[in-house]
């Protein structure tokens, strides 16, 4: 299957932050792109982008999809970190991750993260 590239740009930047600041995406979880529990739905900062941008990304939003040819969409995202289709610079999204992770704990809910997701380089397009 072949997986698209998201450009990363300032419009995306923009929905992402959006989406991280309003009522839908309440939770934050940690680990993995998306967690479904029984009471609720669980996302890392960067299951967000991947749910608000599924098609561009070539993901099945049912979770069928592959990310980067290996991951499900539903999956652990450590190989994502490696070689990602989200047009994030590699180092930038490590740092995010680890961020989203150690910060868990302290916040649940996305607040914390939207400053990190601003100082991200954008693609000019």
């Amino acid at each position: 299957m072949s997986v698209n590239r998201l450009l990363f740009t300032e419009e995306v930047r923009t929905k992402w932050v959006e989406a991280l600041a309003g009522d839908y995406y309440n939770k934050k979880g940690k680990g993995r792109l998306r967690t479904d529990g029984e009471k609720e739905t669980r996302y890392c900062c960067l299951g967000v982008l991947c749910d608000i941008f599924p098609k561009e990304l070539g993901i099945d939003p049912h979770g069928r999809g592959v990310l980067n040819g290996k991951e499900s969409y539903f999956g652990d995202y450590d190989s994502v970190q490696e070689e990602t289709p989200l047009g994030i610079d590699p180092k930038e999204l490590r740092d995010l991750v680890d961020y989203n992770d150690q910060d868990f704990r302290r916040d649940d809910t996305f607040e914390n993260m939207i400053p990190y997701i601003l100082a991200l380089t954008v693609t000019e397009v």
